[in-house]
């Protein structure tokens, strides 16, 4: 290799040099990043809906369907609680195959975890999502023009112009979640006071029979007294209306991605198989960051340079 680089032209050696100093510190980072991953999962201990404490948690249960209309994956056309999908068109350039992605989406659309001592709400939005089903065909057109049972196998890639790949994660099947999570009291309904008043005040304006309750006096109009009365008791009827939607509303739990860069991670796979794959992740990656670094010292020291 040292006979290769001492003799290479120059510009040959300039791509080679940048391609394995790019390759090393993609590889590298992506090391630790894996790595990272691993151990924050395995240092942070499983939370129940019960009793988890506001902020950075980790949790585990079913994923559900929220009531209204389904979740449905574009390309099977199956119901799921989140999906992701590409399509990609095979091109020729002179000798050389490749396939280009010319369509592609993920879903956005909030689900439940389900742990058996409560429910939260999911917002997938800004997650690093590790789908539990993958299936790869391929057919003639942009569009499906055959199901994944058919539209599979070598022969298939071999001749077909388009492949497609969608990931799911099907109802009810277990998820793993490391989030921020957040309790919205009283369910989703928010009690603002002030607006509330203002508004009953305003509406009792414009009721005669309640003015004239107002009026004690009976002297034709509300004076500040009377007014200051009326409000005492609009602030009354407002917080006892408070009370009771909060108890008649369950408390909302909320999943979403932290405001503090931290991992926003949700898994279809458990969270075991999860940790092994990001742990040989890490172990390839440092093996890809030796190889590149290697060839990069290598090729210096072949031009005198190192």
């Amino acid at each position: 290799m040292s006979e290769f680089f001492a003799s290479a032209p120059s510009g040959d050696f300039f791509w080679w040099t940048a391609g394995a100093s790019v390759v090393a510190l993609a590889a590298f980072i992506g090391c630790f990043v894996f790595l990272h991953r691993s151990r924050l999962m395995e240092n942070m201990p499983t939370s129940r809906l019960r009793s988890a404490a506001q902020g950075y948690v980790e949790l585990e249960g079913d994923g559900r369907l929220m009531d209204g209309p389904p979740i449905i994956a574009p390309l099977t056309k199956a119901r799921c609680i989140w999906w992701s999908f590409r399509v990609e068109e095979k091109r020729q350039t002179g000798k050389n195959t490749s396939w280009v992605t010319i369509n592609s989406g993920r879903s956005d659309d909030c689900f439940e975890l389900d742990d058996g001592t409560g429910k939260c709400v999911v917002n997938p939005d800004g997650a690093n999502v590790i789908p539990r089903h993958t299936q790869t065909w391929y057919g003639s057109s942009p569009s499906p023009d055959l199901s994944p049972a058919v539209g599979r196998g070598w022969f298939r890639a071999a001749f077909s112009r388009y492949r497609y790949t969608e990931q799911r994660i099907h109802d009810r099947d277990p998820v793993y979640a490391l989030g921020a999570f957040r309790t919205q009291a009283g369910g989703p309904d928010s009690f603002d006071e002030k607006l509330d008043l203002k508004d009953l005040l305003d509406k009792w304006k414009h009721d005669k029979p309640m003015m004239a309750l107002f009026d004690v006096n009976k002297d034709g109009k509300v004076d500040q007294k009377e007014w200051d009365a009326a409000r005492r008791m609009a602030m009354k009827k407002v917080r006892d209306e408070h009370v009771q939607r909060a108890v008649e509303t369950p408390d909302l739990h909320l999943l979403a991605k932290p405001r503090d860069g931290r991992p926003y991670i949700l898994s279809g796979i458990p969270q075991a198989m999860l940790i092994r794959r990001w742990r040989l992740s890490s172990l390839a990656c440092l093996v890809a960051a030796s190889g590149a670094g290697y060839v990069l010292v290598t090729a210096l020291v072949a031009r005198g340079i190192a």
